[in-house]
């Protein structure tokens, strides 16, 4: 199964740098308890996949190796937080981290939305409300949602269904968010991953549709001065956010880039580099003929400009039409088409 994407894994591996994900308010060091993670699969004999920390319970991307089916991957834990699994095929499975627990999860690898994670009330809970959703309708979706955050308002689970439900999906409902933050922080005051949230639905805000295009100032990763003026001219502007390692996000250039190509002066474009990987951006910007501003600050998420568009993942986007926001958070295929309908 893993065989076709032995390309992407060993770019994926060779990244140093995860700053992307990462934030410092809250961290697991060295020392404290360790927290476990144990799988076991059925139809995977050997293979590797990826785990991150949008959270900072670790702080870098970290290899899981499985072996005859099974892997066990331990880290060290001093506060509660999330990791993130990332599968060849781009699929996510979040997991709730907690001092001195072991996780585990059993299922087949050819059904992810099958597999069953147990150990914690948050982790159980999470994988219950996956299993609710396979196979249901977007607004559905949305619906349950809700459904589980007003029920379970005290659970971590709480906290990621609402950002990957109500802030990162193309009907992000910036309104019920905050509604919703306020339903969580009445059972946990002090969450440190809420208050986080509370204000990237702020940033967010900033996308919604109607919006204008931000004022802002930038230097680009060939060291020129971008501002608002880099997006006006054209009917159409779009911003974007990729990475080296991202097959998608590259993708999503070129597929724009041709775009411009096909009605040249219609679409202009800036792009977020969230990577230190500079080497690697001079070779695709060669490559694929980009000719936009690509901005590549250290800061990589918390770059003030990339706050302004309220951007907050990779291969993310924010689409403008005549200077106001017509769309945001679309897949690839969405974006391209929203492109080519605008007049």
């Amino acid at each position: 199964m893993f065989k076709p994407v032995r390309k992407f894994l060993s770019i994926f591996l060779s990244i140093s740098i995860w700053g992307v994900m990462v934030c410092a308010i809250c961290s697991c060091g060295g020392g404290g308890d360790n927290f476990r993670v144990k799988g076991s699969f059925k139809n995977l004999n050997q293979g590797e996949f990826y785990v991150y920390s949008p959270d900072g319970v670790i702080a870098k991307i970290d290899t899981i190796h499985v072996d005859k089916g099974n892997f066990v991957y331990t880290t060290p834990c001093e506060d509660p937080g999330t990791l993130v699994l990332v599968f060849p095929n781009f699929t996510e499975l979040p997991l709730f981290a907690q001092p001195g627990k072991t996780v585990k999860i059993e299922g087949d690898v050819t059904t992810l939305q099958d597999l069953v994670i147990s150990g914690t009330p948050a982790n159980e809970l999470m994988s219950a409300f996956r299993h609710d959703i396979a196979g249901v309708s977007p607004p559905e979706q949305m619906r349950k949602a809700e459904a589980f955050i007003s029920e379970h308002p005290e659970s971590e689970a709480a906290v990621y269904i609402l950002s990957r439900y109500f802030l990162q999906s193309p009907t992000a409902d910036y309104a019920k968010a905050q509604q919703l933050c306020q339903t969580i922080a009445a059972k946990q005051p002090k969450s440190v991953a809420l208050a986080r949230l509370q204000h990237k639905a702020a940033l967010l805000a900033k996308s919604a549709k109607g919006s204008p295009i931000p004022d802002f100032t930038a230097t680009d990763c060939l060291g020129r001065p971008v501002t608002k003026a880099a997006l006006l001219g054209a009917p159409v502007a779009v911003v974007t956010t990729y990475t080296s390692w991202n097959y998608d996000s590259q993708n999503t250039l070129r597929m724009i880039r041709r775009e411009q190509r096909r009605r040249p002066g219609r679409v202009k474009v800036l792009t977020f580099y969230l990577d230190g990987n500079r080497a690697e951006l001079y070779r695709q910007i060669k490559r694929d003929t980009i000719n936009w501003p690509v901005i590549a600050d250290a800061a990589l998420f918390d770059t003030p400009a990339l706050q302004q568009f309220g951007l907050t993942a990779i291969n993310d986007n924010v689409v403008y039409h005549n200077g106001r926001v017509v769309a945001q958070h679309l897949k690839q295929s969405e974006l391209i088409e929203k492109i080519k309908e605008l007049p």
